[in-house]
């Protein structure tokens, strides 16, 4: 049995900003839109936590 609970690899989100009137030198220099990386190629494990206090908390949470 594996010891991770969540595994992320690799994980990006890019958002697109969409300028009403921009004006002519950022249409000349950045086009029309501009590009905002939040995240880009994050790689994340998170372990699971074994023995009793886990299954405790995972208890609590349900009820």
């Amino acid at each position: 049995m594996s010891n991770i609970a969540i595994k992320l690899t690799n994980v990006s989100k890019r958002y697109t900003i969409h300028h009403e009137k921009p004006t002519l030198v950022e249409k000349l220099v950045n086009g029309r839109d501009e590009e905002f990386w939040a995240l880009k190629d994050i790689n994340l494990t998170i372990k699971k936590k074994g023995g009793a206090a886990s299954r405790q908390a995972s208890s609590c949470l349900t009820n």
